[in-house]
């Protein structure tokens, strides 16, 4: 699969990941109990995987094709800016993931007087 293919799969797999964790997240606001092993996967998988390949793979694409066309150069700035919102927004993500794991660990969340079981 041509490099283009095999990113573009990609993020339609992290946006089919980011949408449940969405769900997940609209679910706990609601009131009901998600289930936060799921969000903590979710989370860890997409910020792990986006910054250990994926972004690695389009910035050395990126790198490549920089200074040979204008419209592709403000294309890649665009990707490059998202690509550090994406990143810190991961940080946030991760932040969370580590909070929903330490109150799952001290049953906080497990408590029907503090987080109502549907």
């Amino acid at each position: 699969m041509a490099i283009m293919a095999e990113l573009h799969q990609e993020h339609v797999n992290l946006k089919r990941l980011l949408d449940i964790l969405a769900r997940k997240v609209e679910k706990f606001r609601a009131g009901s109990r998600p289930n936060f092993q799921l969000m903590s996967d979710v989370v860890s998988y997409v910020g792990g995987y986006a910054d250990a390949h994926h972004h690695p793979r389009e910035d050395r694409m990126f790198s490549y094709f920089s200074g040979r066309d204008d419209k592709v150069d403000a294309l890649m700035a665009q990707c490059e800016k998202q690509h550090a919102e994406l990143h810190q927004l991961s940080t946030h993500l991760e932040l969370l993931s580590n909070l929903v794991y330490g109150l799952r660990r001290r049953s906080c969340l497990t408590d029907p007087v503090l987080v109502p079981h549907p």
